[in-house]
């Protein structure tokens, strides 16, 4: 094999591997959008649940406060 056709054959194999790196990058830019998605989600429902709980507290003092002042 003469070195020129090796240059050549190494030149297309790095196209080729430049080629699937750029996939690559494009699909980990893709993750990382959904990633973050779903990073957004959990907080809200994190933030929903300590509203929740927050709600819950209130009601059982004021159930607990009307139980204590009715039966007093």
């Amino acid at each position: 094999m003469s070195a020129e056709r090796e240059v050549i054959e190494h030149g297309v194999e790095i196209k080729h591997i430049q080629a699937d790196v750029d996939t690559l990058m494009e699909d980990m830019v893709e993750l990382k959008k959904r990633l973050d998605a779903i990073e957004k989600s959990l907080d809200e429902i994190k933030g929903g649940w300590k509203v929740l709980i927050g709600i819950a507290g209130v009601a059982s003092f004021i159930t607990t406060w009307i139980i204590n002042h009715w039966f007093k």
